[in-house]
Protein backbone atom coordinates (compact mmCIF):
# COMPACT_ATOMS: atom_id res chain seq x y z
CA UNK A 1 0.00 0.00 0.00
CA UNK A 2 2.49 2.57 1.05
CA UNK A 3 4.64 1.51 -2.04
CA UNK A 4 2.20 2.19 -4.42
CA UNK A 5 1.37 5.92 -2.90
CA UNK A 6 5.49 6.35 -3.39
CA UNK A 7 4.69 5.14 -7.04
CA UNK A 8 1.55 7.44 -7.70
CA UNK A 9 3.51 10.32 -6.08
CA UNK A 10 6.58 10.16 -8.37
CA UNK A 11 4.53 9.22 -11.40
CA UNK A 12 2.34 12.56 -10.23
CA UNK A 13 5.92 14.55 -10.39
CA UNK A 14 6.59 12.87 -13.59
CA UNK A 15 3.62 14.17 -15.53
CA UNK A 16 4.56 18.32 -13.96
CA UNK A 17 8.20 17.68 -14.52
CA UNK A 18 6.71 16.57 -18.47
CA UNK A 19 4.48 20.27 -18.18
CA UNK A 20 7.86 22.21 -17.36
CA UNK A 21 9.63 20.47 -20.26
CA UNK A 22 7.01 22.10 -22.69
CA UNK A 23 6.81 25.35 -20.37
CA UNK A 24 10.22 25.97 -20.73
CA UNK A 25 10.75 25.40 -24.55
CA UNK A 26 7.09 27.59 -25.09
CA UNK A 27 9.17 30.43 -23.15
CA UNK A 28 11.49 30.83 -25.46
CA UNK A 29 8.91 32.01 -28.42
CA UNK A 30 8.01 34.99 -27.34
CA UNK A 31 4.37 34.52 -29.29
CA UNK A 32 3.20 32.47 -26.07
CA UNK A 33 0.87 35.04 -24.37
CA UNK A 34 -0.44 31.88 -22.43
CA UNK A 35 2.58 30.88 -21.22
CA UNK A 36 3.51 34.40 -20.34
CA UNK A 37 0.25 35.00 -18.00
CA UNK A 38 1.52 31.41 -16.19
CA UNK A 39 4.48 33.87 -15.43
CA UNK A 40 2.92 36.55 -14.32
CA UNK A 41 0.57 34.39 -12.04
CA UNK A 42 3.48 31.94 -10.86
CA UNK A 43 6.58 31.54 -12.07
CA UNK A 44 8.11 28.54 -13.99
CA UNK A 45 10.86 28.88 -11.74
CA UNK A 46 8.43 28.84 -9.06
CA UNK A 47 6.42 25.97 -9.95
CA UNK A 48 9.76 24.03 -10.49
CA UNK A 49 11.18 24.31 -7.09
CA UNK A 50 7.96 23.11 -5.77
CA UNK A 51 8.41 19.72 -7.63
CA UNK A 52 12.27 20.45 -6.35
CA UNK A 53 10.76 20.25 -2.80
CA UNK A 54 8.47 17.42 -3.32
CA UNK A 55 11.02 15.39 -4.57
CA UNK A 56 13.49 16.21 -1.71
CA UNK A 57 10.73 15.02 0.46
CA UNK A 58 10.01 11.94 -1.80
CA UNK A 59 13.66 10.97 -1.44
CA UNK A 60 13.71 11.02 2.61
CA UNK A 61 10.59 8.85 2.62
CA UNK A 62 12.19 6.07 1.14
CA UNK A 63 14.39 6.09 3.58
CA UNK A 64 11.60 6.27 6.21
CA UNK A 65 9.62 3.15 4.60
CA UNK A 66 13.09 1.80 3.81
CA UNK A 67 13.38 1.30 7.60
CA UNK A 68 9.76 0.53 8.56
CA UNK A 69 9.88 -2.07 5.92
CA UNK A 70 12.95 -3.93 7.25
CA UNK A 71 11.18 -6.00 9.35
CA UNK A 72 7.91 -7.29 8.00
CA UNK A 73 9.55 -7.43 3.96
CA UNK A 74 13.13 -7.77 3.77
CA UNK A 75 12.56 -7.70 -0.11
CA UNK A 76 10.65 -4.56 -0.30
CA UNK A 77 12.70 -2.97 1.97
CA UNK A 78 15.86 -3.68 -0.53
CA UNK A 79 13.96 -2.55 -3.59
CA UNK A 80 13.80 1.06 -1.38
CA UNK A 81 17.35 0.97 -0.64
CA UNK A 82 17.99 0.59 -4.18
CA UNK A 83 15.31 3.05 -5.71
CA UNK A 84 16.96 5.68 -2.82
CA UNK A 85 20.87 4.90 -3.75
CA UNK A 86 19.86 5.16 -7.77
CA UNK A 87 18.80 8.32 -7.15
CA UNK A 88 21.36 9.48 -5.59
CA UNK A 89 23.74 8.11 -8.31
CA UNK A 90 21.65 9.80 -11.15
CA UNK A 91 22.05 13.09 -8.69
CA UNK A 92 18.32 14.09 -9.37
CA UNK A 93 17.89 16.56 -6.77
CA UNK A 94 20.98 18.45 -7.45
CA UNK A 95 19.93 18.43 -10.96
CA UNK A 96 16.98 20.28 -10.32
CA UNK A 97 18.59 22.60 -8.47
CA UNK A 98 20.34 23.43 -11.33
CA UNK A 99 17.26 23.62 -13.25
CA UNK A 100 15.93 26.32 -10.79
CA UNK A 101 19.22 28.11 -11.04
CA UNK A 102 18.96 28.08 -15.10
CA UNK A 103 15.12 28.96 -14.91
CA UNK A 104 15.98 32.30 -12.83
CA UNK A 105 19.21 33.54 -15.04
CA UNK A 106 16.77 32.63 -18.26
CA UNK A 107 18.83 30.32 -19.59
CA UNK A 108 15.88 28.44 -21.23
CA UNK A 109 17.58 26.46 -23.19
CA UNK A 110 20.20 24.61 -20.80
CA UNK A 111 17.29 24.07 -18.40
CA UNK A 112 15.27 22.19 -21.36
CA UNK A 113 17.91 19.99 -21.83
CA UNK A 114 18.33 19.24 -17.90
CA UNK A 115 14.80 18.87 -17.63
CA UNK A 116 14.53 15.97 -19.97
CA UNK A 117 17.57 13.99 -18.14
CA UNK A 118 15.73 15.00 -15.16
CA UNK A 119 12.66 13.09 -16.61
CA UNK A 120 14.68 10.26 -17.99
CA UNK A 121 15.76 9.61 -14.15
CA UNK A 122 12.66 9.76 -12.97
CA UNK A 123 11.53 7.40 -14.97
CA UNK A 124 13.87 5.19 -14.02
CA UNK A 125 12.96 5.30 -10.71
CA UNK A 126 9.60 4.99 -11.22
CA UNK A 127 10.59 1.70 -13.14
CA UNK A 128 12.27 0.10 -10.19
CA UNK A 129 9.64 0.61 -7.80
CA UNK A 130 7.12 -1.03 -10.51
CA UNK A 131 9.26 -3.85 -10.67
CA UNK A 132 8.10 -5.47 -7.18
CA UNK A 133 5.07 -5.87 -9.15
CA UNK A 134 7.28 -8.04 -11.42
CA UNK A 135 6.50 -11.62 -10.35
CA UNK A 136 2.79 -11.18 -11.15
CA UNK A 137 3.70 -9.86 -14.93
CA UNK A 138 6.18 -13.07 -15.20
CA UNK A 139 3.91 -15.08 -14.36
CA UNK A 140 1.02 -13.50 -17.35
CA UNK A 141 3.87 -13.80 -19.71
CA UNK A 142 4.41 -17.07 -19.11
CA UNK A 143 0.79 -18.56 -19.61
CA UNK A 144 0.40 -16.17 -22.48
CA UNK A 145 3.93 -17.21 -23.97
CA UNK A 146 3.45 -21.24 -23.47
CA UNK A 147 -0.26 -20.57 -25.14
CA UNK A 148 1.50 -18.67 -28.08
CA UNK A 149 3.79 -21.63 -28.11
CA UNK A 150 0.91 -24.28 -28.15
CA UNK A 151 -0.60 -23.02 -31.21
CA UNK A 152 2.23 -22.47 -33.14
CA UNK A 153 3.54 -26.32 -32.59
CA UNK A 154 -0.06 -27.18 -33.86
CA UNK A 155 -0.05 -24.99 -36.64
CA UNK A 156 3.44 -26.92 -37.54
CA UNK A 157 1.83 -30.17 -37.53
CA UNK A 158 -0.71 -28.83 -39.81
CA UNK A 159 1.65 -27.21 -42.38
CA UNK A 160 3.33 -30.60 -42.25
CA UNK A 161 0.60 -32.93 -42.84
CA UNK A 162 -0.84 -30.56 -45.97
CA UNK A 163 2.85 -30.40 -47.19
CA UNK A 164 2.65 -34.17 -47.06
CA UNK A 165 -0.80 -34.83 -48.66
CA UNK A 166 0.20 -32.22 -51.16
CA UNK A 167 3.86 -34.23 -52.10
CA UNK A 168 1.61 -37.56 -52.24
CA UNK A 169 -0.64 -36.25 -54.37
CA UNK A 170 -3.81 -35.91 -52.32
CA UNK A 171 -7.23 -34.57 -53.58
CA UNK A 172 -6.16 -30.83 -54.26
CA UNK A 173 -9.90 -29.08 -53.42
CA UNK A 174 -9.45 -30.50 -50.21
CA UNK A 175 -6.15 -29.63 -49.26
CA UNK A 176 -6.63 -25.57 -50.51
CA UNK A 177 -9.14 -25.81 -48.01
CA UNK A 178 -7.62 -27.21 -45.13
CA UNK A 179 -4.77 -24.45 -46.11
CA UNK A 180 -7.11 -21.58 -46.01
CA UNK A 181 -8.27 -22.93 -42.75
CA UNK A 182 -4.86 -22.73 -41.29
CA UNK A 183 -4.26 -19.77 -42.26
CA UNK A 184 -7.35 -18.27 -40.76
CA UNK A 185 -5.93 -19.77 -37.82
CA UNK A 186 -2.46 -18.07 -38.32
CA UNK A 187 -3.91 -14.65 -38.32
CA UNK A 188 -6.15 -15.53 -35.32
CA UNK A 189 -2.92 -15.99 -33.40
CA UNK A 190 -1.27 -13.23 -35.06
CA UNK A 191 -3.99 -11.58 -33.59
CA UNK A 192 -3.55 -12.49 -30.24
CA UNK A 193 -0.51 -11.45 -29.77
CA UNK A 194 -0.97 -8.23 -31.25
CA UNK A 195 -4.00 -7.24 -29.22
CA UNK A 196 -1.95 -9.22 -25.68
CA UNK A 197 2.00 -7.62 -26.54
CA UNK A 198 1.77 -4.64 -28.79
CA UNK A 199 -1.28 -2.34 -27.60
CA UNK A 200 -0.64 -3.14 -24.26
CA UNK A 201 2.98 -1.49 -24.75
CA UNK A 202 1.66 2.05 -26.05
CA UNK A 203 1.57 4.17 -23.20
CA UNK A 204 4.80 2.33 -21.86
CA UNK A 205 6.57 2.87 -24.95
CA UNK A 206 5.78 6.50 -25.37
CA UNK A 207 6.53 6.51 -21.57
CA UNK A 208 9.73 5.59 -23.14
CA UNK A 209 10.93 8.23 -25.41
CA UNK A 210 11.79 10.47 -22.15
CA UNK A 211 14.98 8.50 -22.31
CA UNK A 212 15.99 9.94 -25.55
CA UNK A 213 18.14 12.45 -23.95
CA UNK A 214 19.90 10.03 -21.99
CA UNK A 215 23.69 10.84 -22.54
CA UNK A 216 26.10 8.36 -24.52
CA UNK A 217 27.02 7.05 -21.22
CA UNK A 218 24.03 5.69 -19.98
CA UNK A 219 22.64 2.08 -19.92
CA UNK A 220 19.98 2.70 -21.94
CA UNK A 221 22.53 4.03 -24.58
CA UNK A 222 24.21 0.99 -25.75
CA UNK A 223 23.56 -0.50 -28.94
CA UNK A 224 20.31 -2.18 -29.52
CA UNK A 225 22.35 -5.64 -30.99
CA UNK A 226 23.35 -6.24 -27.52
CA UNK A 227 22.68 -9.25 -26.12
CA UNK A 228 19.37 -9.36 -24.36
CA UNK A 229 18.79 -5.56 -25.13
CA UNK A 230 17.80 -5.08 -28.70
CA UNK A 231 14.62 -6.85 -27.61
CA UNK A 232 13.53 -5.35 -24.54
CA UNK A 233 11.74 -7.69 -22.21
CA UNK A 234 10.53 -10.85 -22.82
CA UNK A 235 7.64 -11.36 -24.76
CA UNK A 236 7.38 -7.63 -25.70
CA UNK A 237 7.77 -6.06 -28.97
CA UNK A 238 10.69 -3.31 -29.90
CA UNK A 239 8.02 -1.04 -29.91
CA UNK A 240 4.33 -0.83 -28.87
CA UNK A 241 2.31 0.34 -31.89
CA UNK A 242 0.26 -2.06 -33.33
CA UNK A 243 -0.61 -3.07 -36.98
CA UNK A 244 -3.72 -4.00 -38.65
CA UNK A 245 -5.22 -7.31 -38.85
CA UNK A 246 -5.70 -8.51 -41.85
CA UNK A 247 -3.78 -10.88 -44.04
CA UNK A 248 -1.21 -8.18 -45.28
CA UNK A 249 0.12 -7.51 -41.40
CA UNK A 250 3.32 -8.82 -42.60
CA UNK A 251 3.95 -6.06 -45.48
CA UNK A 252 1.61 -3.36 -43.96
CA UNK A 253 3.50 -2.93 -40.78
CA UNK A 254 7.27 -1.74 -40.81
CA UNK A 255 9.47 -4.57 -39.47
CA UNK A 256 10.51 -2.91 -36.12
CA UNK A 257 7.12 -2.12 -35.37
CA UNK A 258 5.94 -5.45 -34.71
CA UNK A 259 6.39 -8.19 -32.00
CA UNK A 260 9.45 -10.56 -33.37
CA UNK A 261 6.61 -13.94 -32.88
CA UNK A 262 3.69 -12.12 -34.82
CA UNK A 263 5.84 -10.82 -37.59
CA UNK A 264 7.08 -14.63 -38.07
CA UNK A 265 3.28 -15.87 -37.41
CA UNK A 266 2.32 -13.23 -39.89
CA UNK A 267 4.55 -14.12 -42.74
CA UNK A 268 3.56 -17.57 -42.34
CA UNK A 269 0.03 -16.90 -43.06
CA UNK A 270 0.73 -15.15 -46.60
CA UNK A 271 2.97 -18.17 -47.29
CA UNK A 272 0.01 -20.30 -46.50
CA UNK A 273 -2.90 -17.74 -48.63
CA UNK A 274 0.26 -17.74 -51.50
CA UNK A 275 0.32 -22.00 -51.47
CA UNK A 276 -3.37 -22.01 -51.34
CA UNK A 277 -3.71 -19.61 -54.46
CA UNK A 278 -1.14 -21.56 -56.21
CA UNK A 279 -3.32 -24.63 -55.48
CA UNK A 280 -6.47 -23.07 -56.91
CA UNK A 281 -4.36 -22.47 -59.58
CA UNK A 282 -3.18 -26.40 -60.12
CA UNK A 283 0.42 -25.04 -59.74
CA UNK A 284 1.46 -27.79 -56.91
CA UNK A 285 4.97 -27.33 -57.14
CA UNK A 286 5.30 -23.66 -56.06
CA UNK A 287 1.94 -23.88 -53.98
CA UNK A 288 4.51 -26.81 -51.46
CA UNK A 289 7.45 -24.35 -52.16
CA UNK A 290 5.07 -21.69 -50.63
CA UNK A 291 3.85 -24.25 -47.52
CA UNK A 292 8.11 -25.20 -47.07
CA UNK A 293 8.15 -21.24 -46.48
CA UNK A 294 5.52 -21.51 -43.91
CA UNK A 295 6.81 -24.04 -42.24
CA UNK A 296 10.26 -22.13 -41.96
CA UNK A 297 8.56 -19.08 -40.68
CA UNK A 298 6.47 -21.04 -37.78
CA UNK A 299 9.62 -22.94 -36.76
CA UNK A 300 11.46 -19.43 -36.68
CA UNK A 301 8.35 -18.21 -34.33
CA UNK A 302 9.13 -21.10 -31.92
CA UNK A 303 12.29 -20.56 -31.50
CA UNK A 304 11.66 -17.24 -31.02
CA UNK A 305 9.18 -18.07 -28.22
CA UNK A 306 11.17 -20.68 -26.44
CA UNK A 307 13.90 -18.04 -26.20
CA UNK A 308 11.43 -16.08 -24.68
CA UNK A 309 10.09 -18.60 -22.05
CA UNK A 310 13.93 -18.93 -21.20
CA UNK A 311 14.53 -15.90 -20.53
CA UNK A 312 11.07 -15.26 -18.55
CA UNK A 313 11.92 -18.23 -16.44
CA UNK A 314 15.46 -16.99 -15.91
CA UNK A 315 14.18 -13.75 -14.61
CA UNK A 316 11.51 -15.78 -12.29
CA UNK A 317 14.45 -17.90 -10.95
CA UNK A 318 16.44 -14.71 -9.65
CA UNK A 319 13.44 -13.29 -8.21
CA UNK A 320 12.71 -16.36 -6.01
CA UNK A 321 16.23 -16.52 -5.14
CA UNK A 322 17.10 -13.47 -3.99
CA UNK A 323 13.66 -13.54 -1.96
CA UNK A 324 13.99 -16.71 -0.66
CA UNK A 325 17.82 -15.64 0.46
CA UNK A 326 16.22 -12.90 1.87
CA UNK A 327 13.72 -14.24 3.48
CA UNK A 328 16.32 -17.22 5.06
CA UNK A 329 18.65 -14.07 6.50
CA UNK A 330 16.12 -12.83 8.27
CA UNK A 331 14.81 -16.44 9.77
CA UNK A 332 18.24 -16.54 11.08
CA UNK A 333 18.30 -13.16 12.89
CA UNK A 334 15.05 -14.53 14.36
CA UNK A 335 16.37 -17.56 15.48
CA UNK A 336 19.84 -16.24 16.97
CA UNK A 337 17.67 -14.05 19.37
CA UNK A 338 15.57 -16.98 20.59
CA UNK A 339 18.56 -18.73 21.22
CA UNK A 340 20.47 -15.91 22.82
CA UNK A 341 17.14 -15.44 25.02
CA UNK A 342 16.87 -19.32 25.26
CA UNK A 343 20.57 -19.45 27.18
CA UNK A 344 20.13 -16.01 29.50
CA UNK A 345 17.05 -17.93 30.43
CA UNK A 346 18.95 -21.49 30.47
CA UNK A 347 21.74 -19.59 33.30
CA UNK A 348 19.50 -18.82 35.53
CA UNK A 349 19.50 -21.52 38.99
CA UNK A 350 16.68 -23.65 39.13
CA UNK A 351 16.28 -22.42 42.33
CA UNK A 352 16.20 -18.56 41.40
CA UNK A 353 13.50 -19.44 38.82
CA UNK A 354 10.31 -16.92 39.19
CA UNK A 355 6.79 -17.15 38.34
CA UNK A 356 7.88 -15.39 35.11
CA UNK A 357 10.04 -17.78 33.60
CA UNK A 358 7.56 -19.93 32.33
CA UNK A 359 5.86 -16.58 30.89
CA UNK A 360 9.35 -15.38 28.58
CA UNK A 361 9.95 -19.42 27.45
CA UNK A 362 6.30 -19.16 25.95
CA UNK A 363 6.53 -16.16 24.31
CA UNK A 364 9.95 -17.43 23.07
CA UNK A 365 8.11 -20.71 21.93
CA UNK A 366 5.76 -18.29 20.40
CA UNK A 367 8.18 -16.37 18.81
CA UNK A 368 10.07 -19.84 17.32
CA UNK A 369 6.30 -21.17 16.03
CA UNK A 370 6.10 -18.06 14.50
CA UNK A 371 9.60 -18.61 12.67
CA UNK A 372 8.25 -22.06 11.72
CA UNK A 373 5.76 -21.10 9.68
CA UNK A 374 8.13 -18.20 7.92
CA UNK A 375 9.92 -21.91 6.83
CA UNK A 376 6.29 -23.34 5.72
CA UNK A 377 6.16 -20.43 3.25
CA UNK A 378 9.75 -20.56 1.90
CA UNK A 379 9.17 -24.46 1.54
CA UNK A 380 5.66 -23.67 -0.13
CA UNK A 381 7.67 -21.86 -2.98
CA UNK A 382 10.63 -24.39 -3.25
CA UNK A 383 8.02 -27.12 -3.27
CA UNK A 384 6.00 -25.33 -6.26
CA UNK A 385 9.16 -25.04 -8.51
CA UNK A 386 9.79 -28.39 -8.25
CA UNK A 387 13.29 -28.39 -9.60
CA UNK A 388 15.60 -28.87 -6.31
CA UNK A 389 15.21 -32.21 -4.15
CA UNK A 390 17.89 -31.09 -1.01
CA UNK A 391 16.82 -27.90 -0.51
CA UNK A 392 12.99 -28.63 -0.03
CA UNK A 393 14.13 -31.47 1.87
CA UNK A 394 16.60 -29.52 4.26
CA UNK A 395 13.79 -26.81 4.66
CA UNK A 396 11.58 -29.62 5.79
CA UNK A 397 13.79 -31.01 8.62
CA UNK A 398 14.84 -27.44 9.21
CA UNK A 399 10.93 -26.56 10.13
CA UNK A 400 10.94 -29.84 12.03
CA UNK A 401 13.35 -28.93 14.15
CA UNK A 402 11.84 -25.31 14.74
CA UNK A 403 8.83 -27.18 15.81
CA UNK A 404 10.50 -29.49 18.47
CA UNK A 405 12.10 -26.28 20.09
CA UNK A 406 8.69 -24.77 20.13
CA UNK A 407 7.42 -28.11 21.90
CA UNK A 408 10.39 -27.73 24.17
CA UNK A 409 10.09 -23.89 25.00
CA UNK A 410 6.43 -24.19 25.60
CA UNK A 411 7.34 -26.86 28.72
CA UNK A 412 10.33 -24.31 29.96
CA UNK A 413 12.57 -26.76 28.80
CA UNK A 414 15.42 -24.31 27.76
CA UNK A 415 18.96 -26.64 28.77
CA UNK A 416 21.67 -27.74 26.61
CA UNK A 417 19.78 -30.23 24.32
CA UNK A 418 17.45 -27.27 23.06
CA UNK A 419 20.40 -24.95 22.42
CA UNK A 420 21.92 -26.98 20.58
CA UNK A 421 18.85 -27.76 18.31
CA UNK A 422 18.48 -23.82 18.08
CA UNK A 423 21.93 -23.63 16.91
CA UNK A 424 21.87 -26.30 14.18
CA UNK A 425 19.08 -24.17 12.89
CA UNK A 426 20.73 -20.82 12.48
CA UNK A 427 23.61 -23.14 10.87
CA UNK A 428 20.99 -24.71 8.46
CA UNK A 429 19.82 -21.34 7.87
CA UNK A 430 23.29 -19.59 7.29
CA UNK A 431 24.07 -22.13 4.58
CA UNK A 432 20.84 -22.01 2.78
CA UNK A 433 21.08 -18.16 2.33
CA UNK A 434 24.99 -18.81 1.41
CA UNK A 435 23.72 -21.34 -0.94
CA UNK A 436 21.77 -19.26 -2.83
CA UNK A 437 23.64 -15.93 -2.78
CA UNK A 438 26.15 -18.17 -4.19
CA UNK A 439 23.57 -19.57 -7.04
CA UNK A 440 22.89 -16.04 -8.07
CA UNK A 441 26.05 -15.29 -8.44
CA UNK A 442 26.59 -18.32 -10.97
CA UNK A 443 23.89 -17.24 -12.70
CA UNK A 444 25.07 -14.28 -13.20
CA UNK A 445 28.48 -15.36 -14.02
CA UNK A 446 26.81 -18.14 -17.06
CA UNK A 447 25.03 -15.22 -18.45
CA UNK A 448 27.89 -12.95 -18.64
CA UNK A 449 29.87 -15.83 -20.31
CA UNK A 450 26.97 -16.55 -22.69
CA UNK A 451 25.76 -19.51 -21.11
CA UNK A 452 22.32 -18.40 -19.98
CA UNK A 453 20.66 -21.32 -22.49
CA UNK A 454 18.87 -23.99 -20.07
CA UNK A 455 20.00 -27.27 -21.69
CA UNK A 456 17.03 -29.94 -22.19
CA UNK A 457 13.44 -29.88 -20.58
CA UNK A 458 10.40 -27.75 -21.71
CA UNK A 459 11.24 -24.36 -23.30
CA UNK A 460 10.94 -22.22 -20.24
CA UNK A 461 12.17 -24.47 -17.84
CA UNK A 462 15.17 -23.64 -15.86
CA UNK A 463 16.74 -25.15 -12.36
CA UNK A 464 16.11 -22.91 -9.26
CA UNK A 465 19.85 -24.32 -8.59
CA UNK A 466 22.42 -26.53 -10.41
CA UNK A 467 22.99 -30.00 -9.88
CA UNK A 468 26.52 -28.57 -8.21
CA UNK A 469 24.59 -26.75 -5.42
CA UNK A 470 22.08 -29.53 -4.86
CA UNK A 471 25.59 -32.00 -3.69
CA UNK A 472 26.71 -29.42 -1.77
CA UNK A 473 23.71 -29.69 0.31
CA UNK A 474 23.62 -33.25 0.49
CA UNK A 475 26.86 -32.89 2.27
CA UNK A 476 25.93 -30.17 4.13
CA UNK A 477 22.88 -32.14 5.42
CA UNK A 478 25.41 -35.38 5.70
CA UNK A 479 27.99 -33.33 8.08
CA UNK A 480 25.48 -31.98 10.25
CA UNK A 481 23.94 -34.89 10.91
CA UNK A 482 27.25 -36.28 12.04
CA UNK A 483 27.78 -33.33 14.00
CA UNK A 484 24.42 -33.73 15.95
CA UNK A 485 25.16 -37.11 16.61
CA UNK A 486 28.62 -36.22 17.87
CA UNK A 487 26.71 -33.56 20.11
CA UNK A 488 24.19 -36.39 21.21
CA UNK A 489 27.58 -38.64 22.08
CA UNK A 490 28.51 -35.66 24.91
CA UNK A 491 25.18 -35.52 26.31
CA UNK A 492 25.60 -39.35 27.78
CA UNK A 493 25.99 -40.40 31.28
CA UNK A 494 29.14 -42.02 29.72
CA UNK A 495 30.78 -39.98 26.74
CA UNK A 496 33.69 -42.87 26.17
CA UNK A 497 31.09 -45.65 26.35
CA UNK A 498 31.63 -47.86 23.19
CA UNK A 499 28.19 -49.16 23.31
CA UNK A 500 26.69 -45.22 23.78
CA UNK A 501 23.71 -46.77 25.99
CA UNK A 502 21.14 -44.68 27.61
CA UNK A 503 17.80 -44.10 29.09
CA UNK A 504 17.36 -40.40 28.50
CA UNK A 505 13.93 -40.01 26.84
CA UNK A 506 15.25 -36.83 25.38
CA UNK A 507 18.28 -38.41 23.68
CA UNK A 508 16.32 -41.41 22.58
CA UNK A 509 13.72 -39.40 20.98
CA UNK A 510 16.13 -36.94 19.41
CA UNK A 511 18.26 -40.42 18.60
CA UNK A 512 15.34 -41.55 16.40
CA UNK A 513 15.37 -38.44 14.80
CA UNK A 514 18.54 -38.45 13.24
CA UNK A 515 18.01 -42.36 12.14
CA UNK A 516 15.52 -41.12 9.92
CA UNK A 517 17.21 -37.95 8.81
CA UNK A 518 20.04 -40.41 7.79
CA UNK A 519 17.13 -42.48 5.88
CA UNK A 520 15.56 -39.34 3.96
CA UNK A 521 18.88 -38.26 2.93
CA UNK A 522 19.63 -41.35 1.16
CA UNK A 523 16.58 -41.66 -0.47
CA UNK A 524 17.34 -37.86 -1.64
CA UNK A 525 20.84 -39.33 -2.86
CA UNK A 526 19.74 -41.96 -5.01
CA UNK A 527 16.71 -39.73 -6.19
CA UNK A 528 19.83 -37.24 -7.41
CA UNK A 529 22.35 -39.69 -8.61
CA UNK A 530 19.01 -40.99 -10.78
CA UNK A 531 18.14 -37.81 -12.39
CA UNK A 532 22.13 -37.21 -13.18
CA UNK A 533 22.16 -40.83 -14.98
CA UNK A 534 18.58 -39.87 -17.31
Amino acid sequence: MLNSIFKFSLASLLAFQFLFVESTFAMQDKEAPAVAKQKEDESVEDQQQRILTNYAQLEQKLLALREFEKENNPARSKLLQRAYELSQERGTTDEMKRIVSLLTTGELRDAESNQKKVLSDMNRLLTLLQSEDRGKRIEDELKRNQEYLKEVERLLRIQKSLRGEAEGQGDTPRISKSQKQAAERAKQLADKIRDNEEQSKENADSSDQSKDGEDSKGEDSKGEGSKGEGKGKPGEPKTGKPSGGDSGDAESSPADEMNPVRKRVAAAEQKMRDAKKKLDQANRDESIEDMNAAIRELEAAKKELEEILRQLREEEVERTLSMLEGRFRKMMEREIKVRDQTAALNAVLPEQRRADFEIKAGKLSSEQSSIATEASRALLLLREDGSSVAFPQTVSEMKLDMEQVASRLATSKVGEMTIEIENDIIETLGYLADALAQAQKENEANRSRGKGKSGGGRPGESSLVGKIAEIRMLRSLQDRIFRRHSRYAKLLDDPDDPIGNTNDPDILSALQRLTAKQKQLTEITKEIVESLND
